[in-house]
């Protein structure tokens, strides 16, 4: 009894030294002041897409750097555009494809909306950065979900990005 009692004294002196002490060390040596001259403002063509795109709507990464979306509604018109940007997010990039796909899950369950290629000016023969859908069940999809998946395919690669809408 007698040895259990020691061992119980000497782990809660244990505990209330290391509770005392602290497992942090020293936090001034973490501490450091920086001058105005230390921080550096990144050049303009940064990779910074903002919150908006050229057409005023939202920017989706596209898996891969060399291509983005942007995802424009007109909600009067329950259309959904959807323009194929180059790597800067900004420049029109015109595919090889009739449609792209725009999805959404419920469950197991996938509901899919096929945006038609339309050509813009400056876009090549048998290519389009614009795509569009005019339907009222895809806006109410975006609306009640907030988010689906944005497909194109480009040959047998397959790029992909998250659309997310909210109010």
């Amino acid at each position: 009894m007698k040895s259990f009692s020691g061992w119980m004294v000497s782990a809660v002196a244990a505990g209330l030294m290391f509770a005392a002490v602290g497992c942090g060390g020293d936090k001034k040596s973490e501490y450091k002041e920086f001058s105005p001259h230390d921080v550096k403002t990144a050049p303009a063509d940064a990779h910074d897409h903002g919150h908006g795109g050229p057409h005023g709507g939202a920017i989706v990464e596209l898996g891969e750097e060399g291509f983005h979306a942007e995802v424009a509604l007109d909600e009067s018109k329950e259309l959904i555009a959807v323009y194929v940007l180059g790597g800067d997010a900004k420049t029109a990039k015109p595919i090889e494809a009739t449609e792209i796909v725009m999805s959404f899950k419920h469950g197991n369950e996938v509901k899919e909306f096929k945006l038609a290629a339309t050509k813009q000016d400056g876009d090549e023969e048998g290519k389009a950065s614009l795509f569009k859908i005019e339907s009222e069940d895809a806006m109410e999809e975006l609306h009640e979900h907030g988010e689906g998946t944005l497909t194109i395919t480009l040959g047998d690669k397959k790029l992909t990005g998250v659309v997310k809408h909210s109010h």
